[in-house]
């Protein structure tokens, strides 16, 4: 309905982390490419950058831009200018944004072409245990579905990645701390690994945590990042194929072509 209105633009969704912005931006992003819009996933850190990519494009083209959780606050500015243009009237922009972060949409409210933000909440108890239930096939006991509703609140993220372990047959009890879960979902991914990658990917994991995103080179390209794991004991071919195997597990996000 958004993508088919005529005078909203820009539609901000907004909910916590784990709540399934992402996932709904993809949906949706699927079935918009599906009716022939041509779909651009944003890299945020570009976007601050430069206003370039905009000129870059046919305006007429119907195009819709998804924008998954930007850091920079003049990012939605920027957009909201480069969108005001007539030649971008078939343009739609979606952003994503962390609850924490939706103070900086309200000074917005009120464009003409800023839709009213969804924002989406937490599951209630019933659809929170239908939902890990229907993960194990039926298999869990009530108890243990309230306290994992307990422990979770409603959050789909939280709740999927406990249902996971727990057919993993890692989770033996619910932990008391989502940290915990947390901790388990690691020790779960690195140990696909083997060892002695095991340790390298913990470090490889700590160092893109401090660094927050990397951007991977072909290989031709030599990288300041690699040489440094190299002296941390991780040679520039073994964090590529670390990285692969860790994006398999999805404990970490690919964005980008390739």
């Amino acid at each position: 309905t958004f993508a088919a209105s005529g005078d909203k633009r820009v539609l901000p969704v907004v909910g916590p982390g784990g709540i399934g912005k992402s996932r709904l931006l993809y949906e949706g992003l699927i079935a918009l490419a599906q009716d022939g819009w041509r779909i651009l996933w944003a890299l945020p850190g570009t976007m601050a950058r430069s206003s370039q990519w905009f000129r870059l494009l046919n305006g007429a083209q119907q195009t819709c831009v998804a924008i998954d959780d930007p850091d920079d606050p003049g990012l939605l500015r920027a957009v909201i200018e480069q969108l005001a243009t007539a030649e971008r009237r078939n343009w739609r922009v979606i952003i994503a944004m962390r609850t924490e972060k939706a103070e900086t949409i309200r000074r917005y409210r009120n464009h003409s072409h800023v839709h009213e933000p969804v924002e989406l909440p937490p599951l209630n108890e019933p659809t929170s245990q239908a939902l890990v239930n229907a993960c194990l096939a039926g298999h869990a006991p009530p108890p243990w579905l309230h306290s994992v509703y307990g422990l979770t609140h409603g959050v789909p993220g939280w709740l999927c990645l406990i249902a996971e372990l727990a057919k993993k047959d890692v989770l033996s009890e619910l932990p008391a701390t989502a940290d915990e879960v947390a901790r388990i979902y690691l020790d779960s991914c690195l140990s696909a690994l083997g060892d002695p990658r095991r340790e390298q990917g913990l470090t490889l994991l700590r160092w893109l945590a401090l660094w927050g995103t990397m951007r991977v080179e072909a290989v031709a390209v030599e990288q300041a990042e690699f040489r440094f794991l190299d002296t941390q004991g991780i040679p520039a071919q073994t964090a590529r194929d670390l990285l692969t195997r860790l994006v398999a597990t999805g404990i970490v996000r690919n964005w980008g072509v390739a």
